[in-house]
Parts: structure tokens; C-alpha cells; sequence
């Protein structure tokens, strides 16, 4: 779902992390001890069930679970319902449709037998080149114009679009009433006398 509002195909090729989106996105209200401390939390946890910590995927079958592995785990799922409010509230329904189509086939793919979840192609996005250019178009985001640069108006190719021809065209005829802006089809509608 992150990598869908990111501005340009380029900056969509990978996927990021947990931890990246996080740190991105939700911890802009974090103080830096709760950033902090929530990067510890899910350091402990893969120290215990990594093996290149020395650690062993068995201790999520000890009972009592252990409290950092419980720390671990909910680190993993805290701010995953405030991302989704991040990315999901500012979109149209086409890009939400176009994200849950896409989500619906990494989920379909994690439960085939021959699944490979630390495969090379994991950290790739999985967004075709036809969906890339909607999500470009989706995405696009004008360049900032300087309106006090004395160019306002003028076109890269040096077109004037006739902001900036010196000419007032614009006639104030007095005050707007209801009446100004009212349909004559609806006029009666909404005045009796």
C-alpha cells in the first residue's frame, strides 16, 4: 500500500520495510525515546529468533511465550492501523481497488507450497508497467510555481497564457446577493415575492 503513493515509478521499484514505513510515517508524533524504544522491542525479538543472532524460530512455541518475543509481535501490528489510515483515507477508489487487487495476489501467493518468503523478488514491488503509469498519473504532482518571480504566466516555452497581460478583465458589478447566483429555473423555488 506504501509504495502505491509514492510520486514515481522509480521510487516505486522496491518495497520497504516494517520498520522504514514506520519511521517514515507514523512516528512523526513519536518522541525520540518511543522511536527508540520500539526499535529495541523488535531488535530483542529477532535476537531470539534469528539464527544469524544465534536465535531459533522454536521460541514461538514456548510456553510462556516470552516477553520480548510478545514485545516483538506487538511492535508488528501496532501502527499497522494507523498506516492504513495514512494511505487509505487520501486515495480515490480506483487506486484502493487497484491496491487491494495486487494485496489479494501477495496474500494468494504466501499460501502456495512453494512459496519463498525471503526470495530475491520479495523486496520487489509488484506493480506492472501498465499500473506504474496509471499510479504516475494517479500520483503526479504539479512542480511548485513561484508567483513572485515576475514569470507568472509565462509557459517553459515562453508562452503567455494571459495571467500576466496587465489587463483587468474583471468587473465588479457590486455586491453578490443569493439572488446573483441562484438559476432563474430555481428562482422560485427559493424566493416567493
Amino acid at each position: 500500500m506504501e509504495s502505491a503513493t509514492r510520486k514515481t515509478t522509480t521510487s516505486r521499484k522496491f518495497l520497504n520495510g516494517l520498520t522504514k514505513c514506520v519511521e517514515n510515517n507514523v512516528l512523526m508524533s513519536f518522541s525520540g525515546s518511543g522511536l527508540a524504544s520500539w526499535k529495541l522491542a523488535k531488535e530483542k525479538g529477532e535476537r531470539l529468533f534469528k539464527a544469524e543472532h544465534g536465535g531459533s524460530y522454536d521460541v514461538f512455541n514456548q510456553r510462556p511465550i516470552p516477553e520480548d518475543i510478545i514485545s516483538y509481535c506487538v511492535g508488528d501490528v501496532q501502527y499497522l492501523p494507523e498506516l492504513r489510515d495514512r494511505f487509505w483515507m487520501r486515495q480515490a477508489f480506483r487506486w484502493q481497488d487497484l491496491v487491494c487487487e495486487e494485496s489479494k495476489k501477495r496474500v494468494a501467493a504466501s499460501q502456495r507450497s512453494d512459496y519463498q518468503p525471503h526470495g530475491p523478488d520479495r523486496a520487489m514491488s509488484p506493480w506492472s508497467k501498465e499500473q506504474n503509469i496509471i499510479l504516475d498519473q494517479w500520483n503526479y504532482v504539479p512542480p511548485a510555481r513561484n508567483y513572485f518571480d515576475g514569470s507568472f504566466g509565462l509557459h517553459d516555452d515562453g508562452y503567455d497564457d494571459g495571467y500576466d497581460d496587465g489587463y483587468d478583465d474583471w468587473y465588479d458589478d457590486g455586491p453578490t446577493s443569493c439572488k446573483d447566483i441562484i438559476n432563474d429555473c430555481d428562482h422560485d423555488h427559493y424566493y416567493s415575492d
